[in-house]
């Protein structure tokens, strides 16, 4: 119908303790890649391969939320998503809010909100045993070593998606989405 909009998630701004440009530059940052969700299966396997890869410091959590999630997007460099559907989850906002380089597959509703290599660096999916769709760990692998080697091409992007989430995705614009149409 001509009259339904889509209205993503947004983030809460009282609890990501990043306005103002409050947030750790990326080579101040302790936790090269973080990564937040559901244990699931295909994760479980990207979570693993990153744990053995020498040099890199990340730390990865099944269902977090409150201060310690927050906490993780403040000090990662980056992050990885992946939203199995033509979804987005909250934490794609959480992530950009906190300036932590977003690692998203390019599903379409994200597609249309943000810029691939500007807000966020996405992937193509590749299928796992389980038959979820997952970065190939040689290209997350590879892309978090290159926030750690290129701080100005992360911080480039970590800028760029705090600013949009500033900008457009509280959940002030959200209400305000729906005030406007009634």
């Amino acid at each position: 119908p001509p009259d339904v909009k889509f209205l993503p998630y947004g983030f809460d701004r009282d609890h990501v303790g990043t306005a103002d440009g409050n947030y750790l530059p990326i080579v101040s940052r302790e936790m090269d890649c973080v990564q937040i969700g559901s244990a699931r299966p295909a994760r479980v396997t990207v979570w693993e391969a990153l744990r053995r890869a020498e040099g890199l410091n990340n730390s990865f959590s099944g269902d977090l939320w409150g201060d310690p999630h927050f906490a993780l997007y403040r000090n990662g460099k980056c992050t990885f998503v992946n939203q199995t559907k033509d979804f987005m989850c909250p934490r794609v906002f959480d992530a950009m809010a906190m300036g932590c380089v977003l690692m998203s597959d390019r599903v379409p509703v994200l597609m249309d909100l943000l810029e691939d290599g500007r807000h966020f660096v996405g992937y193509d999916r590749v299928m796992s045993l389980e038959g979820e769709g997952i970065p190939s760990t040689e290209w997350i692998t590879d892309t978090i070593w290159r926030c750690k080697r290129e701080p100005a091409w992360a911080q480039a992007i970590a800028t760029a998606a705090y600013e949009e989430a500033w900008a457009h995705h509280t959940y002030e614009n959200r209400i305000q989405t729906v005030l406007e149409a009634l």
